[in-house]
């Protein structure tokens, strides 16, 4: 903004500098020499030029920041869901350990009567896929009310 701001004052100092030879335009006036036309003209132009170059610089930064900040909100969520996951994978760590503490705890109190830790794994295993099932059927579910809520919303703004 400050490029931009700095052009612009050049370019109308340069103006109020040459007022006299210039017309409300900007153009040079036809009273002047012909060489002093293309002087004015080319110092005109150079600083209009200017001007714009600074501007798409601007429209460009800003482009780039916006790129930016759509990144960081992506990576903030990937974090998040990563904490997440860190946290039902520490939840289902401690549910195996507590599993196969039980299952330890439960041969020895049948005596001789072993459970097999395949059995146990194989327990723990079908609890795995249930829970996988119903997190996928909650997300899917989720997913849907988005899609529903975003139809309904982009619905009411055409109707």
């Amino acid at each position: 903004l400050k490029v931009i701001e700095r052009t612009k004052t050049q370019l109308q100092h340069f103006r109020t500098k040459f007022a006299r030879y210039l017309g409300k335009d900007g153009v040079p006036l036809s009273s002047n020499t012909p060489s002093d036309q293309q002087k004015l003209l080319k110092a005109s132009t150079g600083y209009q030029d200017n001007v714009k170059k600074a501007e798409q610089r601007e429209k460009d930064c800003r482009k780039h920041l916006a790129e930016i900040q759509v990144q960081i909100q992506k990576y903030q969520t990937a974090v998040k869901q990563a904490q997440k996951s860190a946290g039902a994978a520490a939840g289902l760590l401690k549910r195996r350990q507590a599993t196969i503490a039980a299952c330890a705890a439960e041969a020895k109190q049948t005596h001789g009567q072993r459970i097999r830790f395949s059995e146990a794994v194989e327990a723990e295993r079908a609890s795995m896929r249930v829970s996988d099932t119903i997190h996928a059927l909650e997300l899917t579910a989720n997913k849907r009310r988005e899609q529903c809520a975003h139809m309904r919303s982009a619905h009411a703004s055409t109707a």
